[in-house]
């Protein structure tokens, strides 16, 4: 075709065999009217208009169901899950797989633990392989393995000199930020450094980058596992790093979310604003989540049911006051009303419920530390294995105890405390500032308190 042509006649475009570009959201549309309809019977949900649901007359939940364009998580008995799919077949024409072995580029392996319980692992090893591959072609030689992902206290300037290799590393960061938005917590806080210069990468950036190469060479565990949570209880770790940005002088928060002990979520991020003081930056990280809290709990009212209140834990004692108190002073009235949504999430409501309530966790024990700083070495290998394990911890007055295998619930005061229960009847126990000591007899000393 001449240009001539080209300004005269126009091309039109009869069929694409990947769709137009709005193929995506009017298959959805379509997917989501039959799954609504008397065929299938399912219920969008209010909260994550991804996920549908059917109920019995119980208002049991039978059967679950995750949409991914056209890829579908299906949850539920296995009678219940044929009878879906027969459903959806009236319609669509379907693959069906026995179980989840590769969903959106993580594969599951589902073995049993030291304990004996079901955990999945939620893997990507080789994305981390042609990660690694593809850095050691490029530089030439074999990528040294590090214990840590990023260089202790460490933190990316702007680029002065010249950029270096632009293409090959927004290739290379892609990729790992692929990996680390799926299953990757304990290394978001570098690539969230590593990707804010994706536009001028210098030798520094460089340097950078291959550390974190060198730690996913060398890391065991190349995903998440996962545990069935010992409770519908939401629990969240938040930190934030003041200041922490060298450009723009912004602070760096940090969250990781867990369901009864089992990870959901995970993010690190920037602040949108500059912030004054420590416990005004914290208390952006809390309220930020507490958000994704409120948004997990509607979901699980939705398909389930979910325990209330949900734990938020925090490092800083001027944050958990300005929470508790609600007092606005000269050194409070500034931040803006939208960061003040935890007071009410933490207060009861008109229904008598409580959706969140804040507690103090000790610095050494915040595991989203890791999200905000890069750490010393031997921090991180102290969290990396809590991670890894996907160890049920939680914490009260700044303690850790782990939750037993085997335990009992217990009334004691206003808490509910969870023990271990190997044939005794009776437990006595008590609650103090420092954490829950035992006065009953034997080596049955862990806790876990629930609620308050």
């Amino acid at each position: 075709m001449t240009h001539e042509e080209r300004e005269e006649y126009c091309i039109e475009l009869q069929k694409d065999m990947y769709g137009q570009v709005d193929a995506a959201l009017r298959f959805f549309i379509k997917f989501t009217g039959h799954l609504e309809s008397a065929d299938c019977n399912m219920k969008q949900s209010k909260a994550n208009l991804y996920i549908f649901y059917k109920k019995n007359d119980e208002n049991f939940s039978l059967v679950v169901s995750a949409v991914t364009v056209d890829d579908c998580l299906i949850g539920g008995k296995p009678d219940d899950t044929l009878i879906f799919m027969k459903d959806v077949e009236k319609k669509f024409n379907i693959v069906k797989e026995d179980y989840v072995g590769k969903h959106l580029g993580v594969t599951y392996d589902f073995v049993r633990d030291d304990d004996g319980d079901m955990c999945a692992l939620c893997l990507m090893e080789k994305k981390v392989q042609d990660i690694v591959d593809t850095y050691e072609a490029f530089i030439g030689t074999e990528a040294k393995v590090f214990d840590s992902p990023g260089a202790p206290n460490s933190v990316l300037d702007k680029n002065e000199g010249e950029v270096v290799d632009i293409n090959m590393y927004r290739s290379l960061v892609g990729k790992i930020m692929f990996f680390v938005t799926k299953i990757g917590p304990k290394m978001c806080n570098v690539v969230r450094d590593l990707a804010r210069h994706m536009s001028n990468p210098g030798d520094p950036h460089w340097k950078a980058l291959g550390r974190l190469i060198g730690y996913m060479k060398g890391m065991k565990l190349k995903g998440l596992r996962m545990k069935k949570p010992h409770s519908l209880r939401n629990g969240s770790l938040c930190d934030s790093d003041f200041a922490k940005d060298p450009i723009t002088r912004k602070s760096v928060g940090g969250e990781i979310h867990t369901l009864g002990g089992c990870i959901t979520a995970f993010s690190s991020r920037g602040e949108k604003s500059i912030s004054n003081s420590t416990a005004e930056s914290e208390y952006k990280s809390l309220n930020s989540g507490g958000r994704e809290m409120k948004f997990q709990q509607m979901l699980l009212e939705e398909i389930a049911f979910v325990e209330t209140p949900g734990i938020l834990l925090d490092d800083n004692e001027g944050c958990e006051f300005m929470v508790k108190n609600k007092q606005v002073s000269s050194r409070t009235n500034h931040i803006e009303i939208a960061e003040d949504s935890i007071r009410e999430f933490c207060t009861e409501n008109t229904e008598g419920i409580t959706r969140g309530m804040v507690m103090r966790v000790s610095s050494k024990e915040n595991t989203s530390d890791i999200c905000t700083k890069n750490v010393d070495v031997a921090t991180f290998k102290y969290h990396e294995k809590e991670i890894d394990n996907a160890q049920k911890v939680f914490y009260v007055c700044g303690k850790r105890y782990l939750i037993p295998r085997n335990f009992r619930r217990l009334r004691i005061k206003n808490f509910w405390v969870e023990c271990r229960a190997n044939d005794i009847n009776r437990y006595d126990c008590e609650i103090g500032r420092t954490g829950i000591r035992s006065l009953g007899t034997g080596s049955h000393s862990s806790f876990i308190i629930l609620i308050k």
